[in-house]
């Protein structure tokens, strides 16, 4: 019978180490041969293992480590026991026998399992003394592998402890390998992991199945590289491959990037770097491996890292392992074609990554924002530091998406994307040495140089050689350093080179922006000096203060060259303006002789005018164009714009050029009459040919109203065709607009006026012979003339119909031509109000920081940061155009374009049609008809077609009214927002600036508001972290069991247990509960003793309670332990 407990609590070291010497008795007395013993022992053993946790977990801190030196000393007597080792691991291996085997399972946890003993060093004894007990750890690797590859309903618990004695036993080999000669240490570890790939390849992809544990994360990571000091020979294709898509699929479905997992892969990718995997004769083996296993994830990548509806982390991941496959891709040929010809060479391939991101072109852009926001939890913290080691590791990863587009020629797309501010931005600047070159490049192409210096380039590289100058001289290889800065002198100077041919005067924007830095500044004046020594930038290296020094000399020089050339033109005086006349004069007299040699004759003198005319034009376009730049050159300012009358708004009608801006928008107004003298002559096609025809619209059918109506419904606009010998002069940027809307207009025309053209150009009907002529044409006598006097009224009554059905024809041009002019105005004016609203739909008071301020979901601040990114790419954009304007050397382009007014551009409606009087022509038609039969049906058919060409009329004139209502509307709407683009920061207001002053000023309001954007995303940024945070905490703990309750007594149900029974280790009374379970049993053991000494019968209940027993299983205890349990109070 057990022992009475003490009823004295013991101390935890007391209480644990008193079992010690049970454990001894056990073991001492186990019959190996005896299933039933060994079965007894494993479960006290197993018992007291779920008793010390239990124990280790409530009990106070300075109570921990009497647990531990307890625990330890118990282990130390278990692994000492080599028969019973042997034993133990025969039980887990035996996984029929449920009960066996999960108590063996607890055991070797309790053994082995590190994080419950923080300070316990015994983990590789515990190992090799497994090792001892089997023989080798070949055998022992075998033996477990087999547990999990025998057993596909294997827990992970199970599985994970599995893995774990695997990754100690390649580390005791790996150690044991470290102190032999090198050959002899790899041909030892490669033929045990060899073998487990071999006979155990299921055990490998088990461990890349639950790769999220980091028991199986080290298992995988021991056998890429079994010992950071041994250089073991590259696993094959077989097992490093599969670990990419285990990753993708641990950090999509956790959406969380595990330090070990990177980790992993960057070993990887070393190992395979240093072994040459390009080799010719397997690289179409691995394209195929890196087919089938890496590249098959970059959709789904990418899909992740565009969408809206992922988090930030789970974003992070994916960028990160977007850097990985093409790191992975490169590895195949960098070998034989290097870095760049390596990029080229993936970016060829059809299903490589670089054509899913070319097929998603925000993917490049999403990558670069996701990097700079970074996850919103720590990857991995250095303990000294207490940064994040592991962001900045898996950012520069996520980079080598930028190089690989750098590499290919893509580097336009790489500035646009943010990259270079991502990497001057991230902490690791050592990296940024060795990736902001590769990115950048020299910059010798103009075409680069340019969208690095409208991109800021040169401002982030100066940052950045700061940083490196300051914080990273010393730490970084001096090569590299050297490296760095050679390259920096090339770029920079380069850029330097494309701003003075950019700019033919005033000062060079990239040497003014450099030097004018806070931080060049610094740099600079902590140069060495007598009796001075400065504090920061002491260590500048003498090549960066050498080159700004240069870039400065430059400048001066080329100021005092302009100077130079700027005071001659103004020392030449009148000199130069009696050259420019003489040379005028002599250029007349060619022109004259020349027009003499041509013929003579006043159809020669026509023509040759006409031809002196347009040489004049372009010879004096040539002189004054040339002048502008003679000025420009010199750098003097003269103001060569003409001045342009101003309309009551600016041009927003049409783009024009990059300067000009846009044309006037003016009231449609009528056609000016004129006599149409000057267009005899023009032929056409269309309603322009019939209207220019000058015969009118003869027979005009009836059914022309009902077209012109529904045309105007629908809302094509009824355009007059354009001259097809001399069309209307248009803008060169506009004319493929123009000709699109032309072609459209010819198709609404020839859709609603078939009918009207087609009779329009039939001329009026000519007038048959009359029968009393004679071949000579002359008439027969005296009767002819009597009946040609009878019919005179006739005759007259049919030449004013003729008359009057012309003068109707022009009257029904006009109408159409006025009806045209305003669904022209109306089509500019719908794309007028488009394209100002777009560039005021986001209002400033739209993105502010009560706004922001105001939301209350991540989504809705995610789509605000979003809004503030596309604003403030429009206004970068914007910029650029300002920087643009303002370092062209006339201000003439700017000023052009805007002579004419909107329909200045058209034909007027006297150039159109002939006005040129037919009376007399249509009087002799008329006396050539001598029926009177004849003269009637002509006069009955004009009638009608009066009648027609009047209800045609009215039609079109009630059509044109309502448009004009309409148009009126569109007018108001589009001068509010004209009002309102001309008060903003958008490019009608660019495009109305006149003087170099208000530009400057223009690009100085940018940046305020550009600033203003930057430090609004990066608290939207913050915001948007601390929402996903808090509705990832909410979810959590929405769709999370409820904790497990603390432990209560089990009389009570109210108080925390203290009181341990041992052997069953039940903790299940309160320190009063236990008090009077104690004293009820002292009280009943009493009263036993005194009834049986007096020999009367004890009653049941005082029999029952005389045993101690616990509460939980009703067990004899052989000893208890009051614990020191610490509450919530």
């Amino acid at each position: 019978m057990a022992s009475a407990p003490s009823s004295t609590p013991a101390s935890p070291t007391e209480a644990l180490g008193s079992v010690l010497g049970s454990v001894e008795d056990l073991l001492a007395g186990l019959d190996l041969d005896n299933a039933d013993s060994f079965d007894r022992t494993l479960e006290v053993l197993a018992d007291y293992a779920r008793g010390v946790c239990c124990c280790s977990y409530y009990a106070l801190p300075r109570a921990q480590q009497a647990c531990h030196t307890a625990h330890d000393a118990w282990a130390t007597k278990l692994l000492g026991h080599q028969p019973f080792l042997r034993l133990l691991l025969a039980a887990f291996e035996d996984v029929s026998h449920a009960t066996r085997h999960h108590d063996a399972e607890v055991v070797l946890d309790a053994l082995l399992h590190k994080s419950s003993f923080p300070n316990d060093t015994s983990l590789l004894m515990a190992t090799l003394k497994l090792v001892a007990a089997v023989g080798s750890a070949a055998t022992l690797c075998n033996r477990i592998a087999r547990i999990v590859t025998g057993n596909d309903t294997l827990s992970n618990r199970t599985a994970a402890t599995c893995f774990r004695i695997l990754w100690q036993a390649l580390q005791v080999v790996a150690d044991t390998s470290a102190s032999v000669p090198e050959q002899t240490g790899h041909q030892a570890v490669g033929r045990l992991r060899n073998g487990l790939i071999e006979q155990h390849p299921r055990a490998v992809s088990r461990a890349i199945s639950i790769l999220r544990d980091d028991d199986a994360s080290t298992f995988m990571y021991m056998m890429i590289r079994p010992h950071d000091g041994l250089k073991t020979p590259t696993p094959s294709p077989t097992v490093w491959m599969p670990l990419f898509g285990a990753v993708v699929k641990s950090a999509m479905e956790e959406q969380e990037l595990r330090y070990f997992s990177t980790n992993l892969l960057a070993t990887v990718h070393q190992d395979v770097k240093l072994a040459g995997a390009g080799a010719s004769e397997v690289r179409d083996e691995h394209l195929q491996a890196i087919r089938d296993h890496i590249f098959c994830h970059t959709d789904h990548l990418v899909t992740v890292l565009t969408s809206r509806d992922a988090s930030q982390d789970h974003r992070f991941a994916a960028a990160v392992l977007c850097g990985y496959i093409f790191r992975f891709g490169q590895l195949l040929f960098v070998k034989s074609k290097g870095v760049e010809g390596a990029a080229r060479q993936v970016a060829s391939i059809a299903d490589g990554p670089v054509q899913t991101f070319h097929a998603n072109p925000s993917a490049l852009k999403r990558l670069n924002k996701v990097i700079r926001k970074g996850p919103s939890q720590a990857i991995l913290v250095d303990p000294n530091t207490k940064q994040d080691v592991g962001r900045d590791n898996a950012s520069w990863c996520a980079l080598e998406v930028a190089a690989t587009f750098s590499d290919i020629g893509h580097r336009t797309a790489v500035f646009e994307s943010g990259c270079i501010s991502t990497i001057v931005n991230l902490d690791g600047h050592i990296m940024a040495i060795d990736l902001l070159p590769s990115i950048v490049g020299s910059l010798e192409d103009a075409n680069y140089a340019k969208v690095a210096v409208d991109g800021g380039v040169p401002r982030f590289m100066c940052h950045l050689v700061t940083r490196v100058v300051r914080h990273h001289l010393g730490e970084a290889p001096r090569f590299c350093v050297e490296r760095f800065f050679a390259w920096f002198k090339t770029a920079m100077m380069n850029m330097v080179e494309w701003g003075e041919r950019a700019v033919s005067g005033g000062p060079n924007t990239v040497t003014h922006d450099v030097l004018q830095l806070e931080q060049v500044k610094n740099m600079r004046q902590a140069r060495p000096t007598k009796g001075r020594k400065s504090t920061q930038y002491a260590a500048t290296p003498q090549t960066l203060l050498d080159l700004f020094d240069s870039m400065e000399e430059r400048e001066n020089a080329r100021a005092d060259r302009l100077m130079a050339g700027l005071e001659d033109g103004r020392a030449g005086g009148r000199q130069g303006e009696d050259e420019t006349q003489a040379k005028g004069k002599r250029k007349n007299r060619n022109k004259k002789h020349r027009r003499g040699r041509g013929g003579t004759g006043t159809a020669g003198t026509t023509s040759q005018s006409v031809e002196s005319v347009a040489e004049d034009g372009v010879e004096h376009h040539d002189d004054g164009g040339g002048d502008v730049e003679d000025a420009g050159a010199d750098g003097d300012h003269i103001a060569t714009r003409q001045e342009r009358p101003m309309s009551d708004s600016a041009d927003t009608t049409r783009p024009s050029s990059r300067s000009s801006g846009a044309e006037p928008l003016r009231p449609p107004t009528k056609p000016l009459q004129g006599d149409g003298s000057d267009t005899a002559g023009q032929a056409g096609s269309g309603l322009g040919a019939v209207l220019r025809e000058g015969h009118g619209l003869a027979a005009h059918s009836a059914s022309v109203s009902g077209p012109v109506a529904a045309s105007v419904g629908a809302g094509p606009a009824l355009t007059l065709a354009a001259d097809k010998e001399q069309p209307p002069q248009q803008d060169g940027d506009d004319s493929g607009d123009e000709e699109e809307h032309e072609a459209q207009t010819q198709m609404a025309i020839a859709a609603s006026l078939h009918d009207a053209t087609t009779a329009a150009m039939v001329r009026p009907p000519s007038m048959p012979p009359s029968s009393s002529m004679t071949s000579g044409g002359y008439a027969s006598g005296a009767p002819a003339a009597a009946a040609a006097a009878s019919l005179g009224p006739l005759r007259d009554a049919v030449c004013r119909a003729i008359e009057e059905q012309q003068s109707m024809e022009r009257a029904y041009g006009e109408a159409l031509d006025r009806h045209s002019t305003i669904m022209e105005r109306t089509n500019e004016l719908n794309a007028a109000i488009g394209a100002l609203t777009e560039a005021t739909q986001e209002q400033p008071d739209t993105l502010t920081r009560d706004a922001l301020k105001a939301l209350t979901t991540a989504a809705e601040v995610c789509e605000f940061g979003e809004r503030v990114t596309r604003e403030g790419e429009r206004l970068d954009q914007l910029y650029c155009c300002a920087c643009e304007i303002s370092r062209s050397s006339s201000s003439d382009t700017r000023a052009g374009h805007g002579n004419g007014s909107l329909f200045g551009r058209l034909p007027s409606h006297n150039d159109r049609i002939q006005r040129s009087s037919r009376h007399d022509e249509i009087a002799g038609e008329v006396d050539s008809v001598s029926s009177e039969g004849q003269l009637r049906e002509i006069l009955q058919s004009t009638k009608a077609k009066l009648r027609q060409l009047e209800a045609d009329i009215s039609t079109v004139t009630e059509a044109t009214a309502a448009v004009e209502a309409k148009t009126q509307t569109l007018q108001q709407q589009h001068d509010r927002l004209l009002q309102r683009a001309l008060t903003g920061l958008t490019e009608h207001r660019l495009s109305s600036l006149r003087s170099p002053e208000d530009v400057e000023a223009f690009k100085r309001d940018i940046t305020k508001a550009r600033e203003a954007l930057r430090a609004l995303a990066r608290e939207a940024s913050k915001m948007e972290g601390r929402l996903e945070d808090r509705e990832a905490a909410a979810a959590s703990a929405a769709a999370a069991p409820p904790p497990p309750p603390r432990p209560i007594c089990g009389i009570c149900n109210d108080s925390p247990p203290t009181v341990l029974f041992y052997p069953c280790g039940h903790l299940c009374l309160c320190a009063d509960c236990w008090q009077q379970w104690k004293g009820r049993h002292e009280r009943a053991k009493a009263e036993k003793e005194r009834l049986e000494g007096a020999g009367q019968p004890v009653p049941e209940e005082v029999r029952r309670y005389a045993v101690m027993r616990c509460p939980s299983c009703r067990s004899e205890p052989e000893k208890t332990i009051v614990a020191h349990v610490q509450t919530d109070n």
